[in-house]
């Protein structure tokens, strides 16, 4: 049973399912979480809500383990599907899209993750070291094998400007990889996949050691080299989301691989049609949406990669209430891989300058994958991991101050998403750029104690976000 309480009311072991404001006015990601300390009752008072609704039969359990059952069936419930029936045998199945089932494949031959089976097509590409681990969607429990535990000593957590040094020179090396890989691709020839491999694992190390390190990097586009840096860019986002939701090693590697080439099939359309301002109708939209089941194709024949890494490349374009292509699945039948590859395919691109649009800023984005949530189109609990793993505010984003001042962000507090670390560089909207000067918004030792009031637009100010933050690096 849920009820509406006063905020001064609230206490420690009760277990609150919604708050007055929206997610993005707030510090918290999801507004279902227990108090477990006096602490979490201090900054939920803090950030301004009036009131709150808990669940008032789980508010007297006040022990870890009625937490995790709670949490359990939350997540369970926003994400979790039943594997209903048995994976289709033929390709034609899979390319039609009825199949009814939660995952599904290019080659049928391979059983789906959380099966429990790891057949894997004869001569195929193990971008893992097993084939068809566990795909669990509850990311609060520990129900998953998680890539974090037990790990090896090169996955152990390390400083975030230690690991910037690795981060960069990973995330270069691996867009040129891509690049090499989409021009294989566009002459009809089989890439190198094993410097695929090679370019996940390093992206695999790194966001284990530390995400924010690569996360901080998707600030980085390209209007002339668009697909390779949204390649790269959707790819650290999603490993984000996976280290977040502890999927195990040998999923972070699938995922990662499906999204660096989750666009291959466009290497088979002219750069006139891709880059066409304007709406595209008709045949040429038909044209354009037939890059998924290219790449796909193309991945399955000539490059032979796992199954299971075929589903970002099938289904990030496809939404929950069926109204996405190429096949029009609906939430029961798309995968976790896929939906996940849905949510950080729209981010990158809102957040890109594309010839039919300019890009919109980060925060702005966040706003418009919570919209998309709410007219379910897209996943909501993935779109609430995404802002955990990258903030409110996410690096890149033009800020004011309460005082006045103009800053960017440079870097998320995993701990105090509202206050990021930024570097000022203005002392008004109006005013003259000033030496740049680095802030940690969540460790201030004199007052007045400054936080951010509004998300700026930096082209209409004439700020350069990449330039400013590599400058202050």
């Amino acid at each position: 049973m849920k009820t509406k309480i006063p905020v001064n009311k609230l206490s420690v072991g009760m277990l609150i399912t919604g708050l007055d404001k929206p997610w993005y006015a707030t510090p918290f990601v999801s507004h279902r979480m227990r108090m477990t300390t006096q602490a979490d009752v201090d900054m939920v008072k803090a950030c301004g809500v009036q009131v709150v609704e808990i669940e008032v039969e789980e508010a007297e359990h006040e022990t870890a383990e009625a937490k995790g059952a709670g949490d359990k069936e939350a997540a369970a419930s926003s994400v979790a599907t039943p594997h209903s029936e048995a994976p289709p045998n033929t390709p034609s199945a899979v390319r039609s899209g009825k199949t009814g089932q939660k995952e599904c494949y290019w080659n049928g031959t391979a059983s789906p993750p959380g099966s429990g089976r790891t057949m894997a097509p004869s001569g195929s590409v193990v971008v893992s070291g097993k084939s068809g681990a566990a795909a669990v969607s509850d990311p609060d429990l520990g129900e998953r094998t998680s890539a974090l535990a037990g790990g090896p000593a090169e996955f152990a957590p390390t400083p975030f400007e230690q690991e910037l040094v690795v981060a960069k020179a990973g995330y270069h090396q691996t867009k040129q990889i891509v690049q090499q890989a989409m021009a294989e691709a566009k002459m009809g020839r089989a890439f190198n996949s094993e410097a695929v491999v090679t370019a996940v694992d390093s992206l695999v190390g790194s966001v284990l050691r530390n995400p924010d390190a690569l996360t901080s990097l998707v600030r980085l586009k390209s209007f002339d080299e668009y697909t390779y840096y949204h390649s790269v860019n959707t790819c650290v986002l999603a490993l984000a989301v996976g280290r977040n939701l502890r999927m195990n090693r040998d999923d972070l590697q699938r995922i990662a691989f499906g999204m660096l080439l989750h666009d291959v099939g466009k290497m088979q359309l002219s750069a006139e049609l891709l880059n066409r301002p304007g709406r595209l109708e008709g045949d040429d939209l038909a044209l354009v949406k037939r890059h998924v089941e290219q790449g796909a194709e193309y991945l399955s024949r000539l490059v032979k990669v796992e199954p299971p890494v075929l589903l970002p490349v099938l289904e990030h374009h496809e939404r929950l209430d069926g109204s996405g292509y190429p096949f029009g699945k609906k939430r029961h039948e798309l995968s976790e891989f896929g939906m996940i590859a849905a949510v950080v395919d729209v981010y990158d691109a809102l957040t890109s300058d594309r010839p039919y649009r300019k890009a919109v800023t980060p925060h702005h984005a966040l706003q418009m994958l919570y919209e998309m949530t709410r007219r379910g189109l897209l996943d909501a609990a993935f779109v609430e991991r995404l802002i955990r793993c990258i903030g409110i505010y996410p690096v890149g984003s033009c800020v004011q101050l309460n005082t006045g001042e103009v800053a960017i962000v440079s870097r998320m507090n995993q701990s105090q998403t509202l206050n990021p670390v930024v570097v000022v560089i203005r002392e008004s909207t109006a005013g003259p750029n000033v030496p740049p000067k680095t802030l940690d918004l969540s460790m201030q030792a004199t007052k007045p104690i400054k936080r951010i009031t509004e998300v700026l637009d930096a082209g209409r100010l004439g700020v350069v976000p990449n330039a400013v933050l590599e400058a202050a690096a």
